[in-house]
């Protein structure tokens, strides 16, 4: 949903909490408004810098007709994800950290500084609404202390989260946002868990304390916290409900991993035994000896079947999630799972870059059936769509890493189509909706490599291409 940018005034505002501050407001640079539909901003290089992962560039905004609406007032732009706000983005530059509203081109600074660390809690099909920022004093490698904040990008609003730990410094802080987005999981190492109200974050309560946490995880509905302590013996997996009480053990022995499933309140469970599904309504628990002992990567799940790595990480299995039977597919024995977790569509296939050398074949597997759909010799995914569902793939057929290759985007109904006859680094990547790509190039070695900027369908029917060059675009708008 669509929230006014009137927000991006009071980004800074401290959330009621006692003894903090107001930092000065943030500095702005207004443009004039102008109307635009969907938007693309892409980093426009302008000369390689000292360091090459420093390359000098600017911002340049696009609209959905191709025409350039104007540059936004940023250099030496380094990454950036999109909010939720319409045409908003975080920029990391090496001159500090930026909020822009493309549309308005407005930009202003955020207040941390350039060694500061920041991560988004959630990045979905709708953007990024909250963010982790870790300001490090005393040195970048030994800091001497740390101060955590909780940034709420839609309310705006930051909150120092040091309170929660007595003003102690933090280390092995994770946050998770609750699937209702009404609760914030704060997993704190060697002190507790706590779990922060997004609308009241004042408001937040310990969960536990003085335990060591493996991990942490919310339940489907957002109501309970599901996780394992590390005890003398094993790690237990445990639940406590978000006000509190006495936590329920829901598997004994040495939990390594476990993930909910998407429409269902079962869990998938790894343990030095293999996999277990545990329903968490009835309890009722259902084996897959199958499946590897203390697996701790995603596996490929829907409500229907799932995939699972047999004991030597090499043999893949679908598992029917009704019956517990498990099916050998030995069409994937050493494929990775590339695909987004919890979709109906697996992506089994090698990532484009690092040291590869011969590639393995490119898999969609259909979770609902349990069969492999789409399977594409000797390529390397560059992007998956959201859902899973297709997927634009190198084609290796002759070719080494780094030489000029085709661009390909298949479908799981079997569709496929050649986007590009060849680039050295692609920079290919689904819109958030995943009915359109963007094709560029990316930064190569040294220097950026420089070419046009092209939109196409999900299908590979080429809708138009951006009268510029430039690196790295990124969709603000489905």
């Amino acid at each position: 949903m669509h929230r006014p940018f009137l927000i991006l005034l009071v980004l800074i505002a401290i959330s009621a909490c006692a003894g903090q501050t107001v930092p000065a407001p943030p500095t702005s640079t207004p443009v004039p408004e102008s109307p635009v539909g969907s938007l693309i901003v892409y980093a426009r290089s302008v000369a390689p810098g000292p360091d090459y992962e420093h390359y000098q560039s600017d911002l340049v905004v696009v609209d959905e007709a191709g025409q350039v609406q104007r540059t936004l007032p940023l250099t030496n732009v380094l990454d950036g994800f999109a909010t939720r706000a319409p045409n908003q983005a975080v920029y990391r530059t090496s001159e500090g950290y930026f909020l822009a509203d493309a549309a308005r081109g407005i930009v202003q600074s955020l207040p941390m500084t350039q060694a500061a660390q920041f991560a988004p809690l959630v990045a979905d099909q709708l953007g990024v609404r909250y963010m982790l920022m870790v300001e490090s004093f005393g040195g970048p490698v030994s800091p001497s202390s740390r101060v955590n904040y909780l940034v709420d990008l839609e309310r705006g609003s930051m909150v120092e989260l040091n309170a929660l730990f007595n003003g102690q410094t933090a280390y092995g802080l994770t946050l998770i946002l609750s699937p209702d987005e009404e609760y914030v999981l704060a997993i704190i190492e060697n002190h507790g868990l706590a779990v922060i109200p997004t609308a009241d974050p004042g408001r937040w309560r310990t969960l536990a304390r003085n335990d060591s946490y493996l991990t942490a995880a919310w339940s489907a509905d957002s109501q309970s916290i599901i996780y394992a302590i590390r005890t003398s013996t094993d790690e237990p997996l445990m639940r406590v409900g978000i006000a509190g009480g006495t936590p329920t053990t829901l598997l004994e022995g040495r939990v390594s991993g476990w993930q909910m499933l998407p429409a269902s309140n079962r869990l998938l469970i790894s343990d030095d035994q293999g996999l277990v599904i545990l329903d968490l309504a009835s309890g009722e628990q259902r084996r897959i000896e199958q499946c590897a002992a203390n697996y701790q990567l995603i596996m490929g799940a829907s409500d229907e079947n799932l995939v699972c790595p047999g004991g030597y990480l090499r043999d893949w299995y679908v598992i029917d999630m009704r019956t517990g039977s498990a099916t050998l597919m030995t069409e994937l024995e050493g494929s990775t799972l590339r695909s987004p977790e919890y979709q109906r569509w697996a992506v089994f296939g090698t990532v484009t870059g690092g040291d590869v050398i011969m590639s393995m074949p490119t898999q969609i597997v259909d979770l609902d059936t349990g069969r492999i759909v789409v399977r594409i010799e000797n390529s390397d995914i560059i992007d998956v769509a959201p859902d899973g569902s297709a997927v634009v793939v190198y084609d290796e057929e002759n070719s080494w890493p780094g030489s000029i290759r085709p661009i390909w985007v298949y479908g799981s109904d079997g569709s496929s189509q050649l986007l590009h006859s060849g680039l050295a680094v692609a920079a290919a990547s689904f819109s958030p909706n995943g009915q359109q790509i963007l094709v560029g190039n990316s930064v190569y070695d040294t220097d950026p490599v420089l070419g046009p900027i092209s939109v196409f369908d999900q299908k590979g029917k080429l809708i138009r291409t951006l009268d510029i060059s430039g690196i790295s675009p990124l969709w603000l708008e489905p």
